[in-house]
């Protein structure tokens, strides 16, 4: 009697792990990264990062929260993925008259396009390859971060955070200010 209970409670254990419903979060891997390290916004995306950050929180909470409903949170950071929106959004873009930031223009605009001016990844490409994650067995990771420029953010997890913070101060603040000083 002993062997058989303890036989349909490993084939009921079984059951559910094959039975699990995924719930996908999207994040931004420009924005928040896994658990080891800290977020590391960018300049000109705080509210962006915030949100991001929130959702990877968020997140981390329903993935134990939904352990006994064996609902597995997945939460995707994708890197640059091709897209329209910020294409589409750039236009519309204005900084208000007078403002503070008016020497950082080039510079909000740059960000805003960054991920599509840096061979992002097709967007069929990309869909396979989160059906792929998701559907993977036994079950899918927790963390999942895909799409162009994602190693690069996983390499800068493990840099000091004052320096990175820095460095994408550098490159996306000053860096685009100063070139266009230049040009003028």
């Amino acid at each position: 009697h002993g062997r058989s209970q303890e036989r349909h409670h490993r084939q009921r254990r079984l059951h559910r792990r094959r039975n699990v419903s995924p719930l996908l979060a999207f994040s931004s891997v420009a924005h928040t990264l896994p658990v080891c390290s800290p977020h590391r916004p960018i300049p000109w995306g705080g509210i962006y990062a915030a949100t991001k950050a929130a959702l990877h929180s968020l997140s981390e909470t329903l993935y134990m929260e939904c352990k006994p409903l064996h609902i597995h949170v997945l939460l995707l950071a994708p890197g640059a993925v091709k897209s329209n929106i910020a294409s589409n959004q750039a236009e519309r873009v204005q900084l208000p008259a007078g403002t503070l930031y008016a020497a950082y223009a080039d510079a909000v605009l740059a960000k805003l396009t960054m991920g599509q001016r840096s061979s992002p990844t097709p967007t069929d490409v990309f869909s396979r390859q989160v059906v792929d994650a998701v559907l993977r067995k036994p079950a899918p990771p927790r963390y999942l971060t895909l799409a162009s420029m994602s190693t690069t953010y996983w390499i800068l997890r493990w840099f000091p955070r004052t320096w990175v913070l820095n460095l994408f101060w550098k490159r996306m603040g000053e860096g685009p200010r100063l070139a266009a000083q230049k040009r003028k």
